[in-house]
């Protein structure tokens, strides 16, 4: 799942992840978000934004903390302080961080990586 509000930002991460992952569930705000992941009956990894048009990546955690879902978020974050940010993000759930600009392979080699612990998991 892609959680962006910034067309142009989410579509780096939709071309990265195709042929990862059968089916990526596009969404521009919080509510959209909780909304299909909800219907989700799976693990799901999801990359969202550090601030969207309803919300922020925290209130996304928050709403998942309380749900028994196993969900890796990998949450997008302008440079601004980056070691900061992503201690920050880290305390509040974060499976992972991607400081912009948004690459290709950083959010390929994030996928992997949460595909790998959740096996590992099992």
């Amino acid at each position: 799942m892609i959680v962006c509000g910034d067309a142009q930002k989410r579509q780096v991460i939709e071309v990265a992840v195709q042929g990862w992952t059968e089916d990526v569930v596009v969404c521009a705000s919080l509510q959209e978000a909780q909304a299909r992941l909800d219907q989700l009956n799976r693990t799901t990894i999801v990359f969202c934004e550090q601030q969207l048009p309803d919300g922020s990546y925290r209130d996304f955690l928050a709403s998942l903390r309380r749900t028994s879902k196993r969900t890796r978020v990998v949450v997008m974050m302008p440079g601004v302080d980056p070691e900061a940010e992503h201690q920050e993000a880290m305390r509040q759930g974060a499976f992972e961080v991607m400081m912009s600009p948004y690459r290709h392979d950083d959010a390929r080699w994030t996928l992997i990586q949460a595909v790998q612990e959740e096996t590992r998991r099992g």
